[in-house]
């Protein structure tokens, strides 16, 4: 059975799947979803590849990509 995403939430685009995502006094922006698996991956590629600038840059980077 395949399941229904719930339309304001999410949206697939060239088979990437979307969320949105509304910051705290912020405007809402689509974010692409990451697996779990795959998050940890994500974490040290940014870290490493910027000269490990801290854990809240790095997270950052990532938002400003992803």
């Amino acid at each position: 059975m395949k399941r229904q995403l719930d339309p304001p939430r999410y949206e697939v685009r060239n088979d990437v799947l979307f969320f949105k995502y509304t910051p705290t006094g912020k405007n809402p922006k689509m974010l692409c979803f990451s697996p779990k698996g795959h998050r940890l991956s994500l974490l040290h590629i940014f870290y490493d590849e910027h000269e490990h600038p801290g854990l809240e840059k790095t997270v950052d980077l990532i938002m400003k990509h992803f």
